[in-house]
Parts: C-alpha cells; sequence; structure tokens
C-alpha cells in the first residue's frame, strides 16, 4: 500500500512539471525574437529577419508578432501559429525608422509551414504613402523635407524641388526637368530626359552634383551642399523663358533692365527684381525690322518669390504703338511686319 501512494505522488509530480515547461516556452517565444514561439500547430507563420535593422511592430492579419519596444533582431525569427489565409506583413525599420508592408500579400495555407524571409532587398510598400515604393534597406520616408527652395550659403544656386519636377538656377542660367527618388536619392532629368545631376539628402542638407555649362558650352558646373531656404534672402527673381521662335532685345519689367542685351528661342534668363507688379516689356527682333510689345496681362512677383514666365507664339501681348490695344498673340504681331 506504501509503495502504491508513493508511485502516485511521484507520477502527479511529474504532470505537474511538464505542464509547466509548456507554459513558460509558450510565454518566451511570444516576447524573445530568438525562440519559436507557438509553433508547434500544423499552420504556422516564422517570420525571419536577414535585414541589416531590426524590425518592430510586426503583424500578419491579426496576429501580432512582436509590438511596442519588442523587436525581431536581424539574424532572428518568430514563428507563430496561425489560420489559414493572406494578407501584407506590416512591420518597422527601427533605424531610419518608417513603417512599411509587403509588397505582395503573404498566403498561408491549411497546414503549411510557412517561412518569409525579410532582406535589405524585400520589396515593401510606405503604408503611410503608397505610391512611395522600394527596398526594404533603402526606401527613405516621403516625409523627408525635398520639395522646397534649396540654395547655397552664398545665395548662388536655387533649386526648386515640386512634386517630381524641379527648376535650377545659376546666375542667368536656368535648368528644369523631373525628378525620380531612390533612398535618399534624387535624380534629376532635364526636359530633354538627359541626366542632370544628382541629389543626396544627408541631416537636412542636400548634396547637389550636377553639370551645368556657359553660353559657350563650358562646363561651370560642381557640388553645392544646398539647405532649404538659404538661397532666398529676401531676393526676389523673375525667370523668363523664350519658347517663341523669336528672338527679344530691350527686356525690361518694373523698370528692371534683362541682364543680357538679347534673348534667343529657347534660352531664358533670370532678374533679380524687386517684388511688385508690372508688364513685361521687349522689342521683338524679326527680319531685321523690330515692333515694341508688352505682355496683355501683369506679371506679379511676391517678395522672396522666384516666378518663371513662359513667352510662346501664343502668348498675347500688345504692340505699344497700337492705340487700341488690342491683345494679339506673338506670332501674329510678328509676322505682320515688313
Amino acid at each position: 500500500m506504501k509503495k502504491l501512494f508513493a508511485l502516485t505522488v511521484i507520477f502527479a509530480l511529474v504532470l505537474a512539471g511538464c505542464g509547466d515547461k509548456g507554459a513558460s516556452d509558450e510565454g518566451n517565444g511570444g516576447n524573445n525574437g530568438n525562440n519559436d514561439g507557438d509553433s508547434n500547430g500544423n499552420t504556422s507563420l516564422k517570420i525571419q529577419n536577414e535585414s541589416f535593422s531590426e524590425i518592430t511592430d510586426v503583424r500578419w492579419s491579426s496576429i501580432t508578432f512582436v509590438q511596442g519596444t519588442e523587436a525581431i533582431r536581424n539574424g532572428s525569427h518568430i514563428t507563430k501559429n496561425v489560420q489559414e489565409g493572406n494578407g501584407y506583413i506590416y512591420f518597422k525599420r527601427k533605424t531610419n525608422p518608417i513603417n512599411v508592408r509587403t509588397d505582395q500579400s503573404v498566403v498561408v495555407e491549411k497546414n503549411e509551414q510557412k517561412v518569409f524571409v525579410i532582406t535589405d532587398n524585400t520589396l515593401v510598400v510606405d503604408v503611410d504613402n503608397p505610391s512611395n515604393k522600394g527596398m526594404f534597406g533603402t526606401i527613405t520616408p516621403t516625409s523627408l523635407p525635398f520639395s522646397g527652395t534649396w540654395g547655397d550659403a552664398l545665395g548662388e544656386v536655387t533649386l526648386e524641388l515640386g512634386n517630381e519636377t524641379w527648376t535650377f538656377i545659376l546666375g542667368p542660367y536656368y535648368y528644369t526637368g523631373t525628378w525620380t527618388q531612390q533612398g535618399s536619392i534624387l535624380t534629376l532629368k532635364k526636359t530633354d530626359n538627359t541626366i542632370f545631376g544628382t541629389a543626396t539628402l544627408a541631416q537636412n542638407e542636400l548634396r547637389l552634383f550636377a553639370s551645368v555649362k556657359d553660353s559657350e558650352g563650358y562646363d561651370i558646373g560642381g557640388v553645392w551642399n544646398l539647405t532649404k531656404g538659404a538661397s532666398l534672402q529676401g531676393e526676389s527673381k523673375l525667370i523668363i523663358q523664350n519658347d517663341s521662335s523669336f528672338t527679344f532685345v530691350y527686356i525690361n519689367w518694373n523698370n528692371e533692365g534683362f541682364p543680357s542685351s538679347s534673348l534667343m528661342p529657347s534660352a531664358s534668363g533670370t532678374m533679380i527684381v524687386k517684388a511688385g507688379s508690372s508688364y513685361l516689356s521687349f522689342t521683338i527682333s524679326y527680319n531685321y525690322n523690330g515692333i515694341d510689345c508688352r505682355t496683355n496681362d501683369l506679371i506679379t512677383v511676391s517678395k522672396g518669390d522666384t516666378k518663371v514666365f513662359t513667352i510662346t507664339n501664343n502668348t498675347l501681348v500688345v504692340a505699344l504703338g497700337d492705340e487700341t490695344e488690342t491683345p494679339k498673340t506673338l506670332q501674329a504681331i510678328a509676322t505682320s511686319m515688313p
């Protein structure tokens, strides 16, 4: 009888010990990126981090893998029992933080032990701006201050970055085009689709590498360190872009003269002006004749603003000798000259 009682006690202790061990494994697995918590079921998802950054706030479908201060360290993984289904894997990069999801939905079949590996080359989507896509290791949050006016400390260079468009001003030299983003690097292309340069953002400073040529074709481009708004310095600028078929001379706006004697077709020039509102006056040079004109509409330049005014063959202008001040297209006035 005593032997039977002793065996019963030992058996009960063994069962209790096994139950305690199982609860401990489950708890560690759910909170430690180095352990396989909840991994004993037939359907599971393992998320393996092989990127160079720790990842936080990881979830798939309704299953949370880590959240808050927890992280899956690089070289580690977490496995969770899940129900069959599909969904994006959402996670955050701890270094250079960004909130992303996988580019493609991740499918887990019934009784499958699915393994998903995250690397620096994994294609992801910025959750805060779905149009921002790229590789996990290089994607940059769109909240970085790319858009706006950038300039050098001397106020000689201005780079205007808009919504995928850019304008570069260096004295009388003016370029424009579109930009694309890869991580923290912008590639600037001119309107003819040739490369103008690249710009790299680091610690709120934009480092611009560009190729700028003067009117004689000599390369005056180089490297500029730009900060946001540095080039404004209260100055106002009026850029005249000549997209017409004609040459203009004696260009004037608000009693400010043009920096060069003429403006050829497909050329542009920059005037440093005081804020104000005025017509742009100029003389059309055509077939060795000239006719004085002004724009039909006033051009307004605000303080610290950079205004671009483009003249085409269809721009409405008024001939200064016309007492009726009837607006006509530039083409019509120019070709009416003898």
